[in-house]
């Protein structure tokens, strides 16, 4: 979904859970995730970017009703690399920052979705020998990005209320400023649109 960013005063594309889109425009791409990944993908050489949301890490026996073919893991990765091979960009070239898996539901018992979908999403970048410069993940709270394809920057701001039993957990996470610092190349910044 296109539109005109009015924070960052460009333009803009909002990726919907199954969604995925790959650019050479000075543009911003964005999504909300929860459970849900999102993986941007770029070239710096071919100056070309993309985003993905996927839902699942793989259809399970037969795909849910409704679920588009993005929706999945495997698909999702294929769709964007092919998206940004066809802009020029080299697989071997590509670099990636990684989004999302955050446990949305509290109730024992309940298998974590943004558990599995992140073990996917680490085996699949390191069986294609993509570089990994910064992620995100796990956590219990949604997260918003802006993604920058041009030269890959993203902006992330964390969603939502952190109950107290996850305040342990959330100090011993890394803020996404540790993170970018320790992953040389990868810039990750929190931001703040509530202004």
């Amino acid at each position: 979904m296109a539109y005109r960013d009015r924070e960052f005063g460009k333009p803009a594309v909002k990726i919907l859970p199954g969604g995925f889109y790959a650019t050479q425009r000075d543009c911003v791409l964005a999504t909300v995730v929860g459970s849900c990944i999102s993986v941007c993908l770029w070239d710096s050489a071919a100056g070309a970017g993309g985003m993905n949301h996927f839902m699942l890490p793989q259809a399970e026996l037969a795909r849910a009703p409704g679920l588009v073919e993005g929706a999945y893991g495997m698909a999702a990765m294929e769709l964007l690399i092919n998206a940004l091979l066809k802009l020029g960009a080299e697989r071997k070239r590509l670099q990636a920052k990684v989004f999302g898996g955050a446990q949305m539901m509290q109730s024992p018992g309940v298998h974590n979705v943004g558990e599995r979908n992140v073990q996917f999403v680490d085996a699949y970048l390191r069986t294609e020998g993509i570089a990994v410069l910064a992620r995100d993940v796990l956590g219990l709270q949604p997260r918003r990005l802006a993604f920058f394809p041009r030269d890959g920057r993203v902006l992330l701001k964390r969603l939502g209320y952190v109950p107290q039993d996850a305040r342990a957990q959330r100090a011993q996470s890394d803020s996404a400023l540790a993170l970018a610092r320790r992953n040389a190349g990868g810039s990750v910044e929190l931001f703040d649109l509530s202004r």
